[in-house]
């Protein structure tokens, strides 16, 4: 589980120019954008050509790779987060903790952060199918591509015999 931080300033111009690049706006159906359409915000920093397309359909590319513990399928996962939709608006920015691969968080997050390690940054970008598609949260407009910051702060493996393998367990709060 991990805060949502919403940020609503600039949302009416979105409404007018900036939600086709989002994907469709607030009308579910309008087909998402596919790749070759979709366009990022310059402040975002975003080449798809340039990060590595993952089998899941996710780009990736490590800002630092890590050197502590894996995470891997069911462990608890503690992270600073942030997000962002194309046009560069902000979406969240905390720190956030859950368990991976049971549907806590949607599936390209999940998928952006397996096989990282604990210390590693990772920016990744989630097409809207794998994202919040047609029931995405306040603010963020119907099948947006997701841009994710992860730096992963801990790995615990929450089995009765588990224990924190690195890193510490933290509440989750806003930054």
């Amino acid at each position: 589980m991990h805060t949502l931080k919403i940020w609503t300033k600039g949302l009416l111009p979105l409404a007018v120019v900036g939600l086709a690049a989002c994907g469709g706006g607030d009308d579910p159906f309008l087909p998402p954008l596919g790749e070759d359409e979709v366009v990022f915000a310059a402040s975002l920093g975003i080449n798809l050509a340039a990060m590595e397309k993952i089998p899941l359909g996710i780009w990736i590319t490590d800002e630092v790779v890590g050197d502590g513990a894996l995470v891997i399928d069911s462990v608890v996962v503690d992270a600073v987060i942030q997000g962002w939709i194309p046009d560069g608006t902000q979406f969240e920015d905390g720190i956030g903790q859950w368990l991976t691969a049971i549907g806590a968080v949607i599936p390209g997050f999940d998928g952006g952060v397996i096989g990282m390690r604990v210390g590693g940054i990772r920016k990744f970008v989630v097409p809207p199918e794998l994202g919040f598609g047609t029931r995405p949260p306040s603010g963020v407009p119907v099948n947006s591509w997701l841009i994710f910051r992860v730096q992963v702060t801990g790995v615990l493996d929450p089995t009765p015999q588990g224990s924190l393998v690195s890193g510490a367990v933290t509440s989750v709060t806003a930054r």
